[in-house]
């Protein structure tokens, strides 16, 4: 099986890479924020600082984008350097194969550093394959699955994308499934899920929630296993402890850079400059009943919002509602670390509304991938004959409109921004569905539209719901 899981990476890897050289490379250079990180990556890579003042003033992005590009920076702690406002994780990995194309060949520079996200994309496609197969039993169930989420949107979306959310989803699907396999390889396990919580607060504060619930649910797993061992309890207990130690240091070695280089203990701080450099419990405060109409927005928007909506352009993760109903309700304890981990941080992003600029669609969904994914590969073998065709339909429609995103590449990449709630996606019309799909966050929600896709996608999720009982499958 290892074999043909290799084999299957191989192929999406392929796939990306030559999408990527021949969509992504060729019709847009930088965008959005993409550039910035570039601009880091340069920085760390030439000059060997994050002081960018100088990257900026001079230009150094000619390379990779061809007009001007407006500096983002904010001052230091001293006040004496201008430094990102952007997480460090991605430029720190990039850094290295920046130097190595910068010096070799300048010209392919964006092109080869976009083939190393999709290599990123296709480990995490491993890991899903081989995390899918792990709580199925069934490797051609997981395959099939797995293959419908690598080559639809969001994952061929972001293959080659210079953001964070794919290096995020490849560290966390490998953590859920390090997590499940920890009896096999002890101390390797726990070496690997010490450092992930820290490798996702380096890549964005927005990762906080999953790296602080990450490393509890390990601890917790660790603390019921060594109550249930007989033996070598003293070896649990050490594990343990270091777990937790290295876990947390990971953690607080990202607060204390922040405090530092930038002179404060809040994530804000990077973003928002001095003025908002308010902790999480001030935000709450000052603004929190303010921002229930937005999470509420938010949280229809993330699921069918017509330019950043998962369900329009996936149809197919709908059976992660059934799935969770079929889940709790047979007690199945295996995929309620990843159902943990999805609502601490979806809610949050639905409160937070993360928006900001141009994006291709469900951005944030990426990441989660692998936890709405978990719950449909747990019961996707109780399937009947005809809940498998309703669910190769709907892949089906995924896979058409992933060929449509591609072949208008241009058209996916929509203002999304709040100041702009009522901008429409230019992708929709392209395909003769612009009046079907609701625009969630505009100043006047279209109501009767999103309860049309609240019902049908209640009712398809009841369709897909698994009608035979299935093997019982081991908790975590």
């Amino acid at each position: 099986m290892l074999f043909k899981r290799l084999l299957f990476s191989c192929i999406v890897l392929a796939a990306y890479c030559v999408l990527s050289y021949n969509v992504a490379s060729r019709q847009f250079v930088p965008t959005g924020d993409e550039p910035h990180y570039l601009v880091i990556a340069h920085s760390l890579a030439i000059d060997g600082d994050i002081s960018l003042l100088n990257n900026y003033k001079e230009q150094h992005y000619r390379i990779f984008y061809p007009s001007i590009l407006a500096k983002r920076t904010t001052a230091s702690a001293d006040k004496r350097r201008e430094i990102p406002t952007f997480g460090l994780g991605m430029p720190v990995f990039l850094a290295p194969w920046y130097r190595w194309f910068y010096d070799y060949a300048p010209e392919k520079l964006v092109a080869y550093l976009r083939m190393v996200i999709c290599l990123v994309a296709a480990f995490g496609v491993f890991q899903l394959l081989s995390f899918g197969f792990e709580l199925s039993g069934n490797f051609w169930f997981a395959l099939w699955i797995t293959a419908g989420a690598a080559f639809a949107s969001p994952l061929i979306t972001y293959s080659s994308q210079f953001y964070p959310e794919v290096f995020a989803f490849a560290l966390l699907v490998t953590g859920l499934r390090t997590l499940r396999n920890r009896h096999k390889h002890p101390w390797l396990s726990t070496i690997v899920l010490m450092l992930i919580p820290g490798m996702l607060m380096w890549l964005h504060p927005k990762y906080l929630a999953l790296a602080v619930v990450l490393t509890a649910i390990t601890a917790f797993c660790i603390y019921r296993d060594q109550k249930e061992l007989t033996q070598r309890r003293k070896d649990a207990k050490v594990i343990q402890i270091a777990h937790i130690i290295v876990a947390c240091l990971g953690i607080f070695t990202f607060f204390y850079f922040l405090h530092d280089k930038y002179g404060s203990w809040s994530p804000n701080r990077i973003y928002g400059g001095w003025q908002k450099e308010s902790s999480l419990l001030d935000l709450l405060q000052q603004e929190g009943f303010q921002r229930i109409g937005v999470m509420m927005k938010m949280f229809f928007g993330f699921w069918f919002d017509e330019r950043f909506g998962l369900l329009p352009y996936s149809p197919f993760y709908v059976a992660f509602f059934a799935a969770l109903i079929w889940a709790i309700r047979r007690r199945q304890t295996i995929v309620y670390p990843a159902l943990v981990l999805l609502a601490l941080h979806f809610l949050p992003l639905c409160w937070g509304a993360p928006l900001g600029g141009y994006a291709p669609p469900a951005r944030h969904f990426v990441v989660m991938t692998p936890l709405i994914l978990a719950p449909v590969f747990l019961f996707s073998s109780t399937w009947i004959s005809e809940q498998k065709a309703l669910f190769l339909t709907l892949q089906g429609v995924a896979l058409f409109v992933a060929f449509e995103m591609l072949t208008h590449y241009r058209s996916i990449f929509a203002n999304v921004t709040w100041r702009n709630p009522d901008g429409a996606s230019d992708f929709w019309p392209i395909v003769h569905l612009e009046k079907w799909i609701p625009n969630c966050i505009a100043t006047n929600p279209e109501y009767t539209l999103i309860l049309f896709w609240v019902l049908g996608i209640v009712l398809i999720a009841a369709c897909l719901y698994p009608h035979e009982k299935g093997p019982g499958t081991a908790g975590y």
